[in-house]
């Protein structure tokens, strides 16, 4: 699953959420490979599809020099990834929106851990955003899970890979 190309999810109700190649690309610079490299992360940005609720996730964040990086534990450091955001934000005119966070896991096929849960809860609880939800991405050593959390019951769902397209093809 982590060949080239981009990945689209799904989630229950058929709502699809899209990582481009590009961003796809970009995190897996990221995945840890080696016993000593530490977890990385950051922030999807992107776009909702007019008429749908549909995502596609257009660019990201990387790690950036204050954030705590260990073998199984990332910490964003929120002032360096929000100077990014508004930035890019300001760029596009306001058509570039927070949709969530990503980070790796040293693990194959990754799942999210209690604090991973936590965590994305208490985000949905206090963070400012555009949608209802607010989507996780988490990237292990051969493949990627996505989930989103729904702002109004804070249940987390796993979506599903629904679509892959691979330009090797």
């Amino acid at each position: 699953m982590l060949d080239k190309g981009s990945l689209i999810f799904c989630s229950e109700s058929g709502d699809k959420f899209k990582l481009t190649e590009k961003t796809l690309s970009e995190m897996k610079k990221y995945v840890q490979t080696n016993n000593d490299e530490p977890e990385s992360g950051g922030v999807l940005l992107g776009r909702y599809i007019l008429n749908s609720n549909d995502v596609i996730v257009d660019l990201i964040t990387i790690p950036q020099v204050k954030d705590i990086q260990k073998r199984t534990f990332f910490f964003k450091n929120k002032e360096e990834h929000q100077s990014v955001i508004d930035a890019i934000w300001k760029l596009s005119k306001g058509t570039c929106n927070y949709l969530g966070e990503w980070h790796t896991h040293p693990q194959d096929h990754p799942i999210p851990s209690s604090l991973d849960l936590r965590t994305w809860k208490r985000q949905v609880k206090e963070t400012k955003f555009e949608g209802k939800k607010l989507f996780y991405v988490i990237l292990g050593r051969k493949s990627v899970s996505a989930f989103n959390v729904i702002q109004a019951s804070l249940n987390v769902e796993k979506l599903t890979l629904c679509k892959t397209t691979n330009l090797n093809n």
